[in-house]
């Protein structure tokens, strides 16, 4: 790519280039004034007013649309502010906001501009820019990571409910387990029984089936591997709701439980554990 400097523009070229920069640079380009008496002009404004604002040029030059009164009422005080501390300070003029077009478009913009002193006149000249889509789009981010966070917390949520762990006595707790049980979900319950074993100093869990439809292979195993953590950490797991059907079918697999200690029923269960821990239920 060739650059060329304007230096060696001849001023009909460099009119020309002006002229196609006003027409075709996708932004509003405009000399703001603050005059003494604390009104304001617009004495120039590029063709990018046309797309932003949806007004022409001649429109805006003679005072028949006064860009100022296109700013949305909610944020006509910060534009306010912005200005009055840009001319204080001097320092540069940033503002973002919402304009509401004469068609009912509501639109975002951006300006941007440093301040001079020109006799008893402020003037910023500067470029402002349509940035509607590009808000839109982070809107749409945030509002997307807005429900990814809620999605997390109710998955979070749907779990402690779905493997529920409850002290019933000291050093016993119980987990009824309920519908089907995958690799994910097998690794949920042990992790939970392990943090309530340390949490509640149980020696004694009891791992309640009674509403887990299908016990094949895999699920054994994964009981078995439960087992194996909970003895690691000095406790050891009772495992409740064997009926004649499960027990058929691990028979039929040729599952062994090894040595846990299996009821029928809960109640079972939960009868013969605190029947060994007399006066410890609370």
């Amino acid at each position: 790519m060739t650059m060329v400097s304007t230096s060696r523009l001849t001023p009909e070229e460099l009119q020309d280039l002006y002229t196609e920069l006003d027409q075709n640079a996708p932004l509003m380009l405009f000399r703001f004034v603050l005059h003494p008496d604390g009104t304001s002009s617009f004495p120039y404004v590029s063709r990018g007013v046309e797309a932003v604002y949806g007004v022409t040029v001649n429109q805006v030059l003679s005072n028949e649309h006064n860009l100022t009164a296109f700013v949305h009422p909610d944020h006509a005080d910060s534009l306010a502010t912005s200005i009055s501390h840009s001319a204080q300070t001097m320092t540069t003029w940033y503002w973002e906001g919402r304009i509401l077009r004469l068609d009912g478009q509501v639109r975002w913009i951006r300006a941007t501009s440093h301040p001079r002193q020109i006799g008893d006149q402020i003037v910023w000249d500067g470029g402002l820019m349509d940035i509607t889509e590009s808000i839109r789009i982070q809107e749409a981010e945030r509002e997307a990571a807005k429900q990814e966070a809620i999605i997390r917390e109710q998955s979070l949520m749907l779990a402690e409910l779905s493997t529920p762990l409850i002290p019933i006595s000291d050093g016993v707790l119980v987990m009824p387990l309920i519908g089907a049980v995958s690799d994910r979900r097998a690794q949920q319950v042990m992790e939970t029984i392990l943090e309530g074993i340390v949490q509640h100093q149980a020696e004694t869990v009891l791992l309640d089936i009674t509403g887990v439809k299908t016990v094949d292979t895999a699920v054994a195993n994964a009981l078995i591997q439960v087992a194996r953590a909970v003895n690691l950490i000095g406790a050891h797991l009772v495992l409740t709701g064997i009926q004649p059907r499960i027990a058929q079918t691990l028979v039929q697999l040729g599952v062994s439980l090894g040595n846990i200690v299996t009821y029928s029923t809960l109640q079972a269960g939960i009868a013969s554990t605190l029947a060994k821990k007399p006066n410890k239920l609370r």
